[in-house]
């Protein structure tokens, strides 16, 4: 299923400097999935599959960070209702998985 971005989404994949290739790749590779509430679901990459991706694409600097980018989507409707790169504030910890 191919995910659409809202306006909200839009604006937040510019502002905060993502590009398509960055959104495409954690689309492709994410092995993360946070249930976040309202039907929503957090998609992310662990250290390890950026590590497994850095290895088949060495020489790609969008590789670096991606397991800091979190893709915030609507089960039902299929639309990414945001995104963001989560450093570690306490404000992100829920679309974090906890151990």
């Amino acid at each position: 299923m191919e995910l659409t971005p809202t306006k909200h989404a839009r604006d937040r994949i510019t502002q905060r400097g993502v590009t398509g290739r960055v959104l495409s790749a954690v689309l492709r590779h994410f092995d993360r999935e946070i249930e976040v509430g309202g039907g929503c679901r957090a998609l992310r990459m662990s250290h390890q599959a950026v590590a497994s991706l850095n290895s088949q694409e060495p020489a790609s600097r969008s590789v670096r960070g991606l397991q800091n980018l979190a893709i915030v989507e609507h089960c039902s409707t299929g639309n990414i209702v945001t995104v963001f790169w989560d450093h570690g504030q306490s404000r992100a910890r829920r679309y974090r998985i906890m151990r």
